[in-house]
C-alpha cells in the first residue's frame, strides 16, 4: 500500500513538490506522488513501488487531473517492466483503475507499446523496461512543453484583453502543474 510510504511536510513552508516524479534509490525504482487528498493542510508524498499501489493512488484520487493520470499510467507500466511484474497485467489494471480516463490508459498503453516494441524486436527485459520508461518520460515532458506554452499564450491574451499586467487568477477546478507534466 503506498500509504505506508508517506513522508508528510506537515509545518512547512509551501513548497513546489512535483506532483509526480520517478525516483531510484536503492531498494529499486519508485514512483512519487504529490497525494491531492491531503491537500491544502498538509504537503505529502506517496511512494508507490508497484502498479497495485499506483492504482491504488488513482482509486482514491490521490492522484487526479487528466494529463496526471496518463503520465502516472505510464509510469505505472514502467515500473511494472522495472521490477519485473507482469506488464500486460499493469497496463489493464491502470486502465481500470478509472475506466473513463482516457488519459490513464493512453499512457499505460504508450508505454507498454514501447515495452513490447522492444521485446517483438529481439531486446531484453531490461531493454524493454527502459523503453517503457522512455515512453514515460517522453510523455511527461511532452505535457510539460504543452502546459508551458498554454501559459505563455494564455497570459498574452490576458496582457492582451487587460493591459497594465498585476492578473490576479481564480480557477475552478485543479489546474496547473497540480494535474499535468509541469
Amino acid at each position: 500500500m503506498a500509504d505506508q510510504y508517506a513522508q508528510s511536510r506537515e509545518n512547512q513552508r509551501p513548497t513546489e513538490i512535483p506532483a509526480i516524479r520517478w525516483d531510484e534509490p536503492p531498494e529499486g525504482p519508485v514512483l512519487v506522488l504529490l497525494d491531492q487528498t491531503r491537500l491544502p493542510a498538509e504537503e505529502v508524498e506517496l511512494v508507490c513501488t508497484d502498479a497495485p499501489a499506483l492504482v491504488e493512488a488513482i482509486r482514491t484520487l490521490a492522484v487526479r487531473g487528466a494529463p496526471l493520470l496518463g503520465i502516472a499510467g505510464a509510469y505505472g507500466v514502467a515500473l511494472a517492466a522495472a521490477r519485473g511484474f507482469d506488464v500486460d497485467e499493469a497496463a489493464a489494471s491502470l486502465a481500470s483503475a478509472r475506466p473513463t480516463a482516457v488519459n490513464l490508459s493512453y499512457g499505460a498503453r504508450r508505454a507498454q507499446a514501447a515495452h513490447l516494441a522492444v521485446l517483438r524486436g529481439g531486446g531484453d527485459q531490461k531493454q524493454a523496461a527502459d523503453a517503457a520508461l522512455a515512453a514515460a518520460r517522453a510523455l511527461h515532458e511532452e505535457d510539460a512543453q504543452a502546459s508551458a506554452r498554454m501559459a505563455t499564450h494564455g497570459l498574452a491574451l490576458l496582457d492582451e484583453l487587460l493591459p497594465g499586467g498585476n492578473h490576479r487568477i481564480l480557477t475552478h477546478c485543479n489546474t496547473g502543474a497540480l494535474v499535468s507534466g509541469g
